[in-house]
């Protein structure tokens, strides 16, 4: 996590069978663009949570 400088949104707002809320699917990348994490980030304020 300490390599992640940016995030990027790869998949704008969609359900899917592993998380039927509405969110969009993001990656962190170190600087020049490598892949370090991916997640969902939801649509609804109310559903957001802070990742460990």
């Amino acid at each position: 996590m300490g390599k992640m400088e940016q995030v990027t949104i790869t998949n704008m707002i969609h359900p899917s069978p592993g998380d039927p809320n509405d969110h969009e699917s993001v990656q962190g990348e170190t600087a020049p663009g490598g892949w370090v994490k991916g997640g969902h980030v939801t649509k609804d304020e109310s559903k957001q949570t802070q990742a460990s």
